[in-house]
């Protein structure tokens, strides 16, 4: 004797990954990088719910954690970024009471060091014509990949930079009027340059030059 059973539909709710890029691999300390792209879509079974969730970590960490921001669409958005940092994008596909979910390749964005803010040598008076005594910044970044580039100015406001003056010391020609000087420094790595330039009181050497005295008449 033989006897059936009804048959039994197994519906299997499937998802593919998709793919991601993003244009840079390495920003500098401070930056927000470009947009993550979505390029190819997520795929779920036709009646499922297509979802999106993006992850975040440090490079070398060991915990993944919900990105900041708006973390639930096919790109994203990082924010600002001060560490190398690890982006992937979850998928997950919904029908009825079961959930399935697949993750994307990794996306490195790399950041570059912070560029210290160095401190100028002490402002100098000194009388027309005279040299002045060499300027020099303290605290700037001088290993491999840095270049320091001295930058000089008439107004204290457009400056320019000074042909063939690298380096954390300079020594400037003799003087008629007025000039004021600041150290920019570059940091390149990852095949993009980051540069910071000194600022402010600290980070700026101005020299300024007597007037000649008027010769006196004598009777």
């Amino acid at each position: 004797c033989r006897a059936e059973s009804t048959s039994v539909l197994v519906d299997l709710n499937t998802i593919s990954a998709g793919t991601i890029s993003s244009p840079v691999t390495t920003v500098c300390n401070g930056s927000i990088p470009p947009l993550i792209a979505s390029t190819a879509a997520a795929i779920a079974d036709p009646g499922a719910t297509l979802s999106y969730i993006w992850a975040s970590k440090p490079v070398g960490g060991p915990t993944w954690s919900a990105a900041a921001g708006t973390n639930n669409l096919a790109t994203y958005q990082s924010g600002a970024l001060t560490v190398s940092t690890e982006f992937i994008r979850g998928a997950i596909s919904t029908e009825g009471a079961l959930t399935c979910s697949v993750s994307s390749t990794i996306i490195t964005i790399n950041v570059n060091p912070v560029i210290n803010l160095p401190t100028a040598s002490a402002d100098q008076v000194i009388c027309p014509g005279d040299t002045p005594l060499q300027f020099s910044f303290v605290g700037a970044n001088t290993s491999a990949g840095y270049v320091n580039q001295w930058f000089e100015s008439s107004d204290d406001v457009a400056y320019t930079a000074i042909l063939g003056a690298f380096g954390i010391n300079y020594s400037a020609p003799a003087l008629s009027s007025a000039k004021f000087y600041k150290l920019q420094t570059t940091y390149t790595a990852g095949g993009i340059s980051c540069t910071s330039t000194s600022t402010g009181a600290a980070g700026t050497i101005a020299v300024a030059v007597n007037a000649i005295p008027n010769s006196p008449n004598i009777t």
